[in-house]
């Protein structure tokens, strides 16, 4: 398993922990989540942490933005598990 490390506490994330990940989706650095972009977090961290709420909603909000653009530039509808699928396949090591 590759090593991760919880962006909110420090610590290395073991496999019995449970994981929350997010693929970077904020691309200005002057946004104040900017840093959690791309990051994974231990599962409790995640749902205990104060930014969640806020965090979550800028994830949705770009999700719903791409699949407009999605729909502007091909005509089709997409859900927004093929549209992580797309948007990401890219980024992977």
């Amino acid at each position: 398993m590759e090593h991760y490390i919880c962006k909110l506490c420090g610590t290395e994330i073991t496999d019995a922990e449970g994981i929350v990940s997010y693929s970077n989706f904020i691309d200005d650095p002057r946004d104040p989540l900017y840093e959690y972009s791309g990051s994974s977090f231990h599962k409790v961290c995640f749902q205990t942490w104060d930014k969640k709420t806020v965090f979550e909603k800028k994830f949705q909000e770009f999700i719903e933005e791409a699949r407009n653009v999605h729909e502007k530039i091909t005509g089709q509808k997409i859900d927004a598990t093929e549209l992580l699928k797309l948007l990401f396949k890219n980024k992977k090591k």
